[in-house]
């Protein structure tokens, strides 16, 4: 509980107080511009501000949802939706915004999910040695 739980919150609160910082400052689009690089336009960063927008409330409403299944559902249910549920929402998100972005920025070079994951990981581990 404390794992899966405790993970939600500590994203929510990563991915969202990013949003305060202008469109350019949200986490997918810095973790955007390790992908594509500086050539992204205002309308890019403002889809990856909504991005990002997108995975804050995924986080913030999963932690409230492990904590109520936890506390105050059946066991069997919390652990469905910690185990299986869990990794299957956030692999819908990936697919949907991935989607979505083919839509809304038409004329970009669109990057795999593998892509962004590994910017993630490599944005992660630059701001952990700050």
């Amino acid at each position: 509980f404390i794992q899966h739980a405790g993970m939600h919150a500590m994203l929510a609160v990563m991915f969202g107080r990013t949003l305060r910082g202008g469109d350019d400052r949200a986490l997918c689009s810095l973790i955007s511009q390790l992908v594509y690089g500086s050539d992204l336009d205002a309308a890019f960063f403002r889809y990856t501000w909504n991005v990002t927008l997108v995975w804050t409330l995924y986080f913030a409403l999963a932690t409230l949802l492990s904590v109520g299944l936890f506390f105050f559902g059946p066991l069997e249910l919390w652990s469905a939706f910690a185990n299986l549920a869990t990794p299957f929402i956030i692999g819908a998100i990936f697919v949907i915004e991935y989607l979505v972005r083919l839509r809304a920025l038409p004329r970009r070079q669109h990057a795999s999910i593998a892509a962004t994951i590994r910017a993630y990981r490599e944005y992660s581990q630059r701001n952990s040695s700050n």
